[in-house]
């Protein structure tokens, strides 16, 4: 980010030697901002991964404290742990002995969303962090239903090798809107399904396949046939429809 170098009084520097004084100026101009201006946060995982409660990592086999936290930024590694930073978007630790991966990964939409993918053998959490205002502490996250298959999709590719980057990414950029309303709908449908059948919802048929009929949840299936056919040649779409299909106990 450039700074404009404020007036001097007296006449103008010129040549070689301007070029300190312009930097200590614009140094200096930036020192005396306004306490109520903010400059725009530069997302990089790292800093994310540092804010994180360490909790999201009880799933892992050591889990991670802040002292092991701060020891990983620092060197890379600990007893349990190593460190391998890929860019600004993505940072991977991996357990010493083989079983807990962790991936972190920045994502964004309308402001960056924090992915933590926790793999403890078999076992697989997913969760979303993100900041209500810069400055502000890390909060749980709940993004779309689209927005979470797609994420989820994109570390799944990345994980065959069939994505790569580590840069900051919006996973839903390229996801056609078909899918993006299959994914949300699949969604409603479900938790539709579990409020009818469940303690507080109705309880009855009736009430069910009324909102089944609303959300035409019956068509799920034959909704997602079509779309793997149409979209058969996107791996995202076919990995997108997998996670949906996982989520949805489709």
């Amino acid at each position: 980010m450039s700074a404009t170098q404020p007036a001097l009084p007296g006449a103008p520097i010129a040549g070689p030697a301007a070029a300190p004084v312009k930097a200590a100026c614009a140094a200096m101009a930036l020192l005396l901002l306004p306490a109520t201006t903010t400059r725009a946060e530069k997302p990089d995982v790292g800093a994310y991964f540092s804010a994180v409660p360490t909790e999201v990592f009880d799933d892992t086999t050591y889990g991670l404290d802040d002292e092991a936290r701060a020891q990983l930024l620092k060197t890379g590694q600990t007893e349990d742990w190593r460190l391998r930073p890929m860019g600004p978007g993505k940072l991977v630790l991996t357990s010493v002995h083989p079983g807990s991966v962790a991936t972190l990964r920045l994502l964004r939409r309308d402001r960056p969303v924090l992915q933590v993918h926790i793999q403890n053998g078999r076992n697989e959490t997913i969760s979303y962090w993100t900041r209500t205002a810069p400055g502000r502490p890390l909060e749980a996250h709940q993004p779309s239903p689209a927005f979470q298959a797609a994420a989820a999709a994109y570390h799944d590719l990345e994980f065959e090798g069939r994505r790569t980057g580590a840069a900051i990414v919006d996973p839903l950029a390229d996801v056609p809107s078909d899918l993006v309303a299959y994914a949300d709908a699949a969604a409603a449908c479900r938790a539709k399904a579990q409020t009818d059948g469940g303690p507080n919802g109705t309880g009855g048929a009736t009430g069910a396949a009324a909102r089944v009929e609303d959300l035409h949840c019956d068509r799920l299936r034959a909704t997602e046939g079509e779309l793997r056919r149409k979209h058969a040649a996107r791996p995202m779409a076919r990995a997108m429809l997998d996670r949906t299909g996982a989520s949805t106990g489709q």
